[in-house]
């Protein structure tokens, strides 16, 4: 690696490996659909755009609740992309626990990945949450 390709924020790795074989899996999803490096790296810029577009800024936490999913794994690389701080949140936790950290967090931002995890979307039911942009945040 040279000095140019300097590792500096965990994106870092996902924006080099896209860039060196945006091709390659990345992620095997439930259902048998792949993720390239280059696909994932794609939406990552278009959540940290949309993250931005919602308001987040630098230093700003994001809350999302979720499980093991590609969306959270945009999410959570596109915070940083975004200079925000992710908190991700297991969507099998209790509404209690969920409200307890959002408190304790004060989050900019509550994001949940409805569309994958029926966990999520009681949470989200339950927050009166609003539908994100599915072009951005996906089906989860």
């Amino acid at each position: 690696m040279s000095h140019a390709e300097s590792i500096t924020r965990i994106h870092d790795i996902l924006a080099l490996q896209a860039r060196r074989q945006p091709d390659a899996i990345c992620l095997y999803e439930e259902g048998g659909g792949t993720v390239t490096y280059g696909q994932l790296w794609q939406r990552v810029q278009e959540t940290a755009d949309w993250l931005r577009g919602q308001g987040v800024k630098p230093g700003h936490r994001v809350m999302m609740v979720g499980e093991n999913c590609t969306a959270m794994l945009a999410a959570l690389f596109g915070c940083g992309v975004a200079g925000a701080w992710p908190v991700g949140v297991n969507a099998r936790l209790s509404g209690r626990e969920i409200d307890n950290i959002r408190q304790h967090a004060q989050p900019e931002l509550v994001l949940f990945t409805s569309g994958v995890s029926s966990a999520a979307a009681a949470h989200a039911a339950s927050a009166g949450a609003i539908e994100a942009d599915a072009t951005v945040w996906g089906p989860g």
